[in-house]
């Protein structure tokens, strides 16, 4: 609970100081103003309306600096759990910007800031490794592999942290 109020106090201040087009401000109250709610979406089935938040959220990711890439990755990470294709479709489509969001990956994702996460975090993983293994496995688009081999690599280095 603390975690997710934390969430929503950054995204109030990083929307509006760190947005630099009107479009991306744009994005990021949506983000802002909708986040449980898209994370609901993601966790979901609804196609109508997956699509295009995993676009948005492709947009305000290729827009990202350090206030917002945490938040947006968090959702990014629900939806390549349960749309990997989708997802890792938007992810390739900026391949040097997947590539520096690997190597953050651990420091804003996998990395408990406030003390208890560590379990949620490492299932949140668990489930990650399990979708995109199970995506590999199943004749992924040629395009795709690349990216979801890259990843799964640098899952696989990844250890949950927890700051004191």
């Amino acid at each position: 609970m603390l975690k997710n109020i934390l969430i929503l106090i950054f995204l109030m201040f990083s929307s509006s100081v760190f947005a630099s087009t009107p479009r991306t401000e744009l994005n990021l109250l949506w983000m802002k103003n909708n986040y449980f709610l898209i994370q609901e979406h993601l966790e979901s089935d609804e196609s109508k309306i997956v699509v295009p938040t995993i676009n948005t959220l492709g947009e305000i990711w290729v827009h990202r600096d350090g206030a917002v890439s945490g938040e947006v990755s968090l959702l990014l990470l629900v939806a390549l759990t349960h749309h990997t294709y989708i997802t890792l479709a938007v992810l390739s489509s900026e391949p040097d910007s997947f590539s520096k969001w690997l190597n953050e990956l651990q420091g804003i994702v996998f990395t408990d800031f406030n003390g208890g996460e560590v379990e949620r975090l490492s299932h949140a993983k668990e489930d990650l490794v399990r979708a995109l293994s199970l995506y590999m496995n199943s004749n992924p688009q040629v395009a795709l592999a690349p990216y979801g081999e890259s990843l799964l690599k640098r899952l696989e280095g990844i250890s949950i942290r927890s700051v004191d």
